[in-house]
C-alpha cells in the first residue's frame, strides 16, 4: 500500500522501485520538508568536511555548527530540544529540523538516503 504522506512516494512509480522507510520520531524544531543524502557529523572535526547543500545528522546541535547554516539544507539531532541557539538560527535559515530523534546516531550512516519533515517532527531513512 503506497503511503500518501511521503515526499519520496511522489518520484517513483508505484511497484517500480521496492523501497524500505523506516520512520523515527522526534521533535518539530524548523518547519520545511527536505529528502536526499545525509551527512553524519560525529564530532567537531567534521564539521570542516561539510559540503554545501549537505543534510546534516549530529548528536547536538551545537554552537559550531551555526557557522555552517547557511550550507546546509536539512538537520536532525539525537538529543536537544526546539529552543536551543542552534535550533533557533536554523529556523533563521529556513532550515528543515527535527531534534530529539532517539537512536538516529546509531541507525543511520553516512550517505543514507533520508527525509526530514521539520513540521511533524518526522525522519524517513530509505534502505
Amino acid at each position: 500500500m503506497k503511503d500518501e504522506n511521503t515526499a519520496l512516494d511522489t518520484r517513483y512509480d508505484e511497484g517500480a522501485l521496492q523501497m524500505d522507510i523506516e520512520r523515527l520520531s522526534g521533535f518539530a524544531a524548523s518547519e520545511g520538508v527536505v529528502d536526499g543524502p545525509c551527512t553524519v557529523i560525529k564530532n567537531h572535526s567534521d564539521l570542516h568536511n561539510l559540503k554545501e547543500g549537505a543534510i546534516v545528522v549530529c548528536e547536538a546541535a551545537t554552537p559550531e555548527l551555526i557557522t555552517f547554516m547557511p550550507f546546509i539544507k536539512g538537520l536532525v539531532t539525537e538529543k536537544g530540544g526546539a529552543f536551543t541557539t542552534a535550533i533557533w538560527h536554523a529556523r533563521r535559515y529556513g532550515i528543515p529540523t527535527v531534534t530529539g530523534v532517539a537512536g538516529i546516531m546509531e541507525t543511520i550512516k553516512d550517505g543514507d538516503i533520508i527525509c526530514i519533515y521539520g513540521s511533524k517532527g518526522v525522519v524517513e531513512i530509505v534502505r
